[in-house]
């Protein structure tokens, strides 16, 4: 089951995914796509127009689950290491200097004049000459490098194209896409178009109608049984572009075409051409991607199984009921022994990494569109609010948005008056309570109008404004938040073609971790979308450990899970470039020395980043009008390569801090007059 875009707004080509998925299927029978909403509006029922199935779930033979915030599509796979760069050998890892940056910089302002100029050479003879179709023009093909002046961070600039256009280009690529398909993947779309169109009537007599639409559908179907399917052509070889074209990549390479993406620089583009890349990487890093997921076996992964049939057999009879060839699923037993069997989970992980034994409860966002209930479903929110409450030292949240207002007309989750409440109940007991929350440092988005509307409700949410998170906390009493919680982001650096160059490193987990005894993983964001249960669709595990391990919380000894408290500690290793114990030991995220040498190390980082990059988002910039005037200025990394490379080798890890006071006396929200301050804040929310 694959969500069914709107085409016009969101380009994920769902029809293309199910017409390759389709196409492989040998047999024609093994592989069944089911796309959903079909986004139309029924009396008496939801509209799913603004909202999405979210989750994210891979279960096999309903043994094995995976579940987490991983999509399954480019630019999400990556490693501990998060790099930016990938070009193998070709890269220029020497830092060059100012003056050699001027001369070549020099050089591409001739280039581009020459190009110019030949193209305005083309035109005129264009219109001098009569061209028939078996002439041709040739003309030199100028390789050149976009500068790198300007970093990728900065990408609050204006949009060069607006919503229309650009759904009109997508439009259009789809209707290119669907001229492409051959004979036999067109047929694998009729049906479900078939099945969506016809409205079912039905007659007095039961026998005639079903005989009536069984006929239909075996005339609709994909393939008839023995039809036989052609083979696929062999795929070329991934084309990456190096300069201003695409060339066959025969190079050995972490991150293949499109995977090689960046969302701050621009958004994908023909993506049904996956192998190919549509960014320079001699000029732009990628942006790294931080994301979060756990695989689990037993009644845990049968439940995840059950909730998947359970959507599975509702969109069947509300778009396939009649077409024999897309079958009703039914869930296993929960008595068999081969719930027992853990051999396929122990060979997924390898002989160095053993199961560890849990208990686990599935928790969902679900309602009547998405899922056929008669009530609104809001156990994933219900679940985040009980560990919170339930938390007795530390709380660690991965989340890719947050967005929750107290006695706000449109927010509606609990999220963030949970979290007040845990900490005035700290403040009052003085409790040492720690709350780490990470987050991106902006909006993955390449709209300038996008970033603003989310950035807004997220600051909103944490500290401005009166029924923000940290304004609060200092009217019950709490003068200094951060004691009890505070914010973070990722980055990382690297040398490109002879440059400092960095990126934000995309926040995208879906992750909370309570006192290394119980943590919460899966797909939902924390904002209404996720959470309300009536809008996206979303579906997380909580697991509660049953191993436990002596290890210390705010200095005493107590007992943690096993599962849990791996999990968190390799988080925190990764997130302060801790390669050795002896540097600074991770177990106690509740001790004064822990929770300050994070907050330093976020600090710092930060605080090294501004000086060499000039990065955004920074707390030196408090209004728009101060953007350009603080990107503009002399970067470090120009005006001193060897000393700016110096100071990036003292950042430790990921970690930076989050910038509180961005852009704090600026209004973020769009104008009204632009597509975005149009759209409903049901949207951003």
């Amino acid at each position: 089951m694959v969500f069914k875009d709107i085409v016009q707004v969101v380009g994920l080509n769902s029809w293309h995914t199910k017409a390759k998925l389709v196409a492989k299927s040998p047999t024609k029978k093994n592989i069944k796509v089911i796309r959903h909403p079909d986004h139309r509006v029924l009396p008496g029922t939801e509209s799913s127009f603004l909202y999405s199935h979210h989750e994210k779930t891979v279960v096999i033979d309903q043994r094995i689950a995976f579940i987490g915030g991983i999509d399954l599509c480019w630019g999400r796979w990556d490693t501990d290491s998060h790099r930016i760069i990938d070009l193998s050998d070709e890269n220029v890892t020497e830092l060059k200097l100012p003056e050699q940056i001027a001369r070549e910089a020099e050089e591409e302002a001739h280039k581009q004049e020459a190009a110019v100029e030949t193209t305005e050479k083309m035109a005129d003879n264009s219109n001098n000459t009569n061209i028939n179709s078996s002439s041709k023009i040739t003309a030199p093909l100028l390789n050149s490098t976009k500068s790198n002046e300007k970093e990728k961070d900065t990408s609050l600039k204006s949009n060069k194209i607006s919503s229309v256009d650009a759904a009109a280009a997508r439009l259009s690529a789809v209707t290119d896409f669907k001229t492409e398909l051959n004979k036999d993947e067109k047929k694998i779309l009729a049906e479900e178009d078939q099945a969506v169109q016809e409205s079912v009537q039905y007659k007095k007599k039961w026998r005639k109608m079903l005989k009536r639409h069984r006929k239909q559908s075996q005339n609709d179907d994909s393939f008839d049984e023995d039809e036989e399917i052609p083979m696929e052509p062999v795929d070329e070889k991934p084309k990456t572009i190096i300069g201003v074209t695409p060339v066959a990549d025969d190079k050995c390479r972490y991150f293949m075409g499109k995977d090689y993406s960046n969302s701050y620089e621009k958004d994908f583009e023909f993506i049904e051409k996956f192998d190919e890349d549509y960014i320079d990487r001699k000029a732009s890093p990628r942006m790294p991607w931080h994301d979060e997921a756990l695989v689990v076996s037993g009644e845990a992964a049968r439940d995840c199984a059950r909730h998947f049939i359970q959507r599975w057999n509702i969109h069947k009879a509300d778009k396939f009921r009649f077409v024999d060839s897309y079958p009703y699923l039914l869930p296993k037993s929960y008595n068999d022994n081969e719930l027992l069997d853990y051999s396929m989970l122990t060979s997924i992980l390898g002989e160095e990494r053993k199961p560890i034994c849990i208990d686990a409860q599935c928790v969902r966002s679900v309602s009547f569109w998405s899922c056929g209930t008669r009530t609104v479903e809001h156990s994933i929110q219900n679940a985040y609010i009980h560990m919170i409450d339930s938390a007795q030292h530390f709380i660690y949240i991965e989340n890719q948005f947050f967005v929750s207002i107290a006695n706000d007309a449109t927010i509606k989750n609990n999220i963030g008056d949970a979290l007040y409440r845990r900490i005035i109940r700290a403040s009052i007991n003085k409790e040492k309570f720690r709350v780490y929350i990470v987050v991106p440092l902006l909006p993955g988005f390449s709209n300038a109008n996008a970033v603003q509307a989310v950035l807004y409700f997220i600051m909103r949410s944490i500290n401005k404004g009166e029924t923000s998170l940290y304004q609060r906390l200092r009217q019950s009493g709490v003068n200094n938040p951060e004691d009890y919680i505070t914010f973070y982001g990722m980055r990382n650096w690297d040398i490109l073609m002879g440059s400092l160059v960095t990126e934000i490193i995309y926040v995208h987990s879906k992750l909370m971790i309570v006192d290394d005894r119980m943590c919460i993983c899966g797909s939902a964001n924390i904002n209404d979308r996720s959470l309300q249960g009536s809008r996206d669709s979303e579906f997380c595990l909580v697991v509660n450990d049953t191993e436990m391990i002596d290890s210390k919380l705010n200095g005493q000894i107590q007992k943690v899970g096993t599962f849990s408290s791996t999990w968190r500690k390799k988080l925190f290793r990764q997130l302060l470039g801790i390669k050795n114990e002896k540097d600074m030991n991770v177990d106690d995220p509740c001790a004064d020395e822990f929770y300050n040498y994070f907050r330093d190390t976020a600090k710092n980082n930060a605080q090294i980043y501004e000086e060499v990059f000039n990065t955004l988002p920074t707390n030196r910039v408090r209004e728009f009008a101060q953007v350009e005037s603080y990107v503009d200025r002399p970067k470090l990394k120009q005006t001193d390569p060897l000393s700016a490379h110096e100071k990036c080798k003292q950042i430790q890890g990921f970690i930076v801090e989050f910038p509180l006071e961005f852009l704090a006396d600026d209004v973020l929200m769009p104008k009204w007059n632009t597509s975005e301050g149009m759209a409903p804040i049901l949207l951003w929310t």
